[in-house]
């Protein structure tokens, strides 16, 4: 179509010829599991029991403070969200631990299965290790799904 509309110019193309199977093509065409619309699976029953956590940003502008990066907590049983600004990605941990320490102070219960996509900065020994020491199971999902 571009260079029948002559959008690209310097190519030259046989249009009486017919398409053709490419082999190499079809070899190297990635697949991936569709995203369900739908929740599948067993559904939580209490608060904490599975948080989605997110980090979006850098925003632009900074905030007054020189915060640009905000971390976003869901629970999936409530839907409450709750959001804080961070300065770096690197805040997220202790943003964390300030969450888990409100979730069981206003709610007394635990966190029990955390939710995130693949970024970097949950997968670091640090992070690691607190999760394992209070017994937090991590789900990573595909980054921007």
């Amino acid at each position: 179509m571009l260079v029948k509309d002559r959008q690209v110019t310097g190519l030259t193309l046989d249009m009486t010829s017919e398409a053709s199977f490419c082999e190499a093509c079809a070899k190297a065409k990635p697949t991936y599991k569709t995203v369900p619309k739908e929740h599948e699976g067993p559904h939580v029953t209490n608060i904490g029991e599975k948080v989605h956590l997110d980090i979006w940003g850098p925003a632009t502008p900074q905030s007054l403070d020189g915060r640009e990066y905000f971390i976003s907590f869901m629970d999936e049983y409530t839907h409450w969200s709750h959001i804080e600004t961070m300065s770096c990605k690197a805040e997220a941990l202790t943003c964390y631990k300030g969450y888990e320490a409100w979730l069981e102070t206003q709610h007394a219960t635990k966190l029990k299965w955390l939710q995130t996509d693949c970024g970097s900065k949950y997968l670091s020994h640090e992070f690691d290790t607190h999760l394992k020491d209070h017994r937090t199971v991590c789900s990573l999902t595909v980054h921007d799904t």
